[in-house]
């Protein structure tokens, strides 16, 4: 159940941060998962500024929020990733958005933006972009490298420490609702092998959730090898990626980055259960398979080629919307936060790198993270308290 008063302190601590905005005319468009947490971020966003559109993630729209969203007044565009590949899109679909005297802020998750980013430079009106995970992040790196007479700046909190407070729970999220899904389809987990590819936050939020709370036996792999002792340490077994193909009964892909390809499936077990940790298209490279486009089913499990993706490859557990709010409430408020903190450094400060992916310093981590960890009161007999406990004491981590 979320603790409704941590969340207050949550949302009231982002107020805080929106109150340090200039007041300079702005609007934002944001692109985001349609869930109720995005919608009190819309909402203090709101407060300093107009929020021009949401540009709502197809697979990821809780329809409770979505009708919060519009009682709100927002303005929920119809756009898709696809469209930004397509240069009109900016000058028939954006631009008209931004009203006289407006500057306008691109708060983007999971890079929708990045195939624009010549067509934005063109606008004077637009101040910078700022994107939240890890498969946008390297987007953003890869257009950067392509153009370097780029001239709008980037922020990103994808690789921030207060960013892995939310990447560990999402992980934690994610096997919760595997879990679920396999178990309302009369899969259990018990005396199943189960592979976890990516050791990451969430690959490794994943992984702790499997041992320690159901204590299941969980193999590893991840494609930097300099993990691989980090893997061993914390108490699982590192596999290769063959052998972990060939071996899972459950496969958990945690990776956000191409984790498994056409040339990977004639490896993969038969009949075994794949789950992703983000969009299809981001977390595999099928050229032969459009999950996407399989028909829709009722049990969310879709069998191909003999092997079995839950909801069609895309993260499993904005198929329990209540269940992904819970696992990730208060610490959510946490990522919001930073983006709102680079939302504050993009409009006032002066020489802002536009040839680089832009980030908070570690002392703005640092005092953001302590600031928020004492707003929301954190203590040890909380469940998602303890789980962070666990981060901040992580040698990866580094603690504060």
């Amino acid at each position: 159940m979320i603790n409704c008063d941590k969340q207050r302190q949550a949302i009231e601590f982002m107020d805080k941060l929106v109150s340090d905005f200039s007041d300079s005319r702005k609007c934002f468009i944001v692109v985001s998962h349609l869930v109720d947490n995005t919608v009190d971020f819309l909402n203090t966003l709101s407060t300093k500024g107009r929020v021009a559109g949401l540009i709502a993630k197809p697979n990821s729209i809780d329809e409770r929020a979505k009708i919060r969203a519009l009682q709100s007044g927002i303005n929920i565009l119809d756009l898709k990733r696809t469209d930004f590949l397509i240069n009109s899109t900016v000058s028939h679909k954006i631009t008209p958005l931004i009203h006289e005297g407006e500057k306008l802020i691109i708060i983007d998750t999971g890079g929708y933006f990045a195939p624009s980013l010549k067509k934005l430079n063109q606008y004077p009106q637009i101040m910078g972009i700022v994107e939240d995970t890890e498969n946008g992040l390297q987007k953003y790196e890869q257009k950067l490298s392509e153009y370097p007479d780029n001239k709008l700046p980037v922020f990103s909190v994808a690789r921030s420490r207060a960013k892995d407070f939310e990447d560990y729970l999402i992980g934690r999220s994610i096997a919760s609702a595997t879990k679920q899904l396999l178990a309302e389809n009369r899969v259990m987990l018990r005396n199943k092998k189960i592979g976890v590819i990516g050791f990451g936050e969430v690959g490794r939020g994943c992984a702790f959730y499997l041992k320690e709370c159901l204590k299941l036996d969980v193999q590893i792999f991840d494609s930097n090898n300099n993990v691989k002792q980090l893997i061993e340490a914390s108490g699982f077994k590192y596999s290769s990626k063959t052998n972990i193909l060939e071996s899972s009964d459950i496969l958990i892909c945690a990776t956000g980055n191409k984790s498994l390809s056409d040339n990977d499936f004639p490896d993969i077990k038969k009949g075994c259960y794949i789950a992703s940790c983000t969009s299809s298209e981001d977390e595999f490279n099928f050229s032969s398979i459009r999950l996407n486009q399989l028909p829709d089913n009722n049990n969310k499990i879709y069998p191909v080629q003999q092997v079995n993706f839950l909801n069609k490859g895309n993260a499993i557990n904005f198929v329990y919307p209540n269940l992904c709010n819970e696992m990730l409430s208060p610490y959510i408020y946490l990522t919001f936060s930073s983006l709102l903190k680079c939302v504050s450094k993009l409009e006032k400060e002066n020489n802002i790198s536009s040839t680089k992916i832009n980030t908070l310093t570690k002392q703005e981590e640092k005092e953001l993270i302590t600031d928020f960890l004492s707003t929301i009161k954190a203590e040890n007999n909380n469940k998602n308290d303890l789980f962070i406990q666990q981060i901040r004491k992580s040698k990866i981590w580094g603690g504060l």
